[in-house]
């Protein structure tokens, strides 16, 4: 069984790491976790262990102390080993791991951290001496409030409003964001954005093109993506009649955060950026299955995650759809004429 140890008064663990290895959405939606620590012991330092790609928006984030990152095929014998030897040397007191793995697991075991706050539904739960039983494989709230609850056992949970994301941009970013939209003359824009990575079950380019075409957007629209999305974004563009502005790839992420805190609206399917854009408080609308690993209840722009998603037809945000196929089938036979009424009763038209 578990090996419990009693909760410790906050005030001595004064060393902290939170451990998140997937990605940037993800991590997005754990940063608050810094900011709810910091409301009641502002002088404790909380770390991060995170993969290379998300260390900007660590960084960016204020509160954060220092960001460390996962070394690349870090669960090899050596490498792991090298890792565990860099924790121990820290000291930290506790660990927060929101998403177990069974490597992370064994990795903050090894690593001697005293108190271990993880998943103890997890066949490897029995590594987390304070661990937090809950299931999120039919999601009942957002992963922001899953995270919260691994600090239920010192602090009441915060209220969705006192919820706030306090990222600190370079301020070279913002220079280089300045200066493109000098370049090219842009007062106001919209962003759409038409990949996922692969993490969601995403609305057709077809869609996005016609709503390019047609839709009075207020301003400009610029396509953005990772450098694999390049071709997807061409892909919208050449359907909208290249009536938008192709920027995927050319932006670092820090950049990337910048275009998109000065956007008018941002539209694009369940992805790391919408989250970033919600947490810079932008209007926005999610593209959304009901499938349970994707349902906007979870995985909802924060606080809005009803009034500003999109679903298709015949699914709904109270429901599941569990046959993964059908609810592509679903998003597939998403009508134009759907968006567009959605985008009007948000009053994103100029």
């Amino acid at each position: 069984m578990f090996p419990f140890s009693a909760t410790p008064p906050f005030s001595k663990l004064q060393k902290i790491l939170i451990i998140r290895q997937d990605r940037l959405g993800d991590l997005v939606l754990s940063l608050p976790l810094i900011t709810h620590i910091h409301r009641y012991f502002p002088g404790h330092q909380v770390d991060f262990l995170v993969p290379e790609y998300t260390r900007p928006v660590a960084e960016a984030f204020k509160g954060v102390g220092e960001v460390l990152t996962f070394p690349s095929d870090w669960t090899g014998k050596d490498t792991f080993s090298q890792l565990v030897q860099t924790l121990k040397a820290r000291k930290y007191q506790l660990v927060l791991v929101p998403n177990s793995k069974s490597a992370i697991a064994r990795l903050v075991w090894e690593a001697g951290i005293p108190y271990r706050v993880g998943q103890g539904l997890r066949w490897h739960g029995w590594r987390y001496n304070l661990p937090v039983f809950q299931s999120r494989k039919l999601p009942e709230k957002n992963e922001l409030d899953y995270n919260l609850e691994l600090l239920k056992k010192w602090f009441p949970l915060p209220l969705r409003q006192e919820i706030s994301f306090p990222f600190e941009l370079p301020s070279q970013a913002q220079a280089r964001v300045n200066a493109f939209l000098e370049s090219h003359n842009l007062q106001k824009f919209v962003i759409i954005h038409p990949g996922s990575g692969g993490s969601a079950i995403d609305v057709s380019p077809e869609i996005l093109g016609q709503l390019i075409k047609t839709y009075p957007f207020p301003g400009k629209v610029l396509l953005t993506g990772g450098p694999g999305e390049v071709e997807l974004v061409k892909q919208v563009n050449a359907i909208s009649g290249n009536q938008a502005l192709e920027v995927a790839g050319i932006f670092s992420l820090p950049e990337l955060m910048a275009l998109i805190q000065r956007c008018e609206f941002f539209m694009g399917n369940s992805t790391g950026p919408l989250h970033l854009a919600r947490a810079f408080g932008r209007p926005v609308l999610g593209f959304y299955s009901t499938f349970p690993a994707c349902h906007p209840i979870r995985w909802g722009p924060y606080g809005v995650e009803e009034a500003q998603t999109f679903l298709p037809e015949p699914e709904h945000f109270e429901a599941f759809e569990k046959d993964k196929k059908r609810s592509q089938q679903h998003m597939a036979k998403v009508r134009l004429a759907d968006v567009i009424a959605r985008l009007d009763r948000l009053q994103v038209g100029i």
